[in-house]
């Protein structure tokens, strides 16, 4: 759906480019992203990796990857701890089910 509403909503005026960036240059407004060629730009919006807060790795809860927290779909609670429950960003989002 994010590929598709991006190429409706801004065709020739933004470009998306996925991958591992290995580098900015804020002087010269390029951007090195892993097995592409640079890419400069007039604006650059660098998002970095997502992944549960930190307060959900640190207690262990992020058990998906390290990255996300794997919980019940039906209640959310996390399938490590069942009296805590986690929502939002913090999950590993079930098949298509948005962020």
């Amino acid at each position: 759906m994010f590929r598709r509403a991006w190429a409706e909503l801004y065709p020739g005026m933004v470009e998306y480019r996925a991958g591992h960036m290995e580098s900015v240059d804020g002087g010269t407004m390029t951007m090195q992203v892993e097995l592409q060629d640079a890419v400069k730009a007039d604006v650059l919006t660098v998002l970095p990796p997502m992944r549960a807060g930190a307060i959900a790795v640190r207690s262990g809860l992020a058990n998906s990857n390290g990255r996300w927290c794997a919980v019940d779909f039906q209640t959310f609670a996390s399938t490590l701890a069942r009296d805590i429950h986690v929502l939002g960003d913090a999950i590993r989002a079930a098949p298509l089910m948005p962020k």
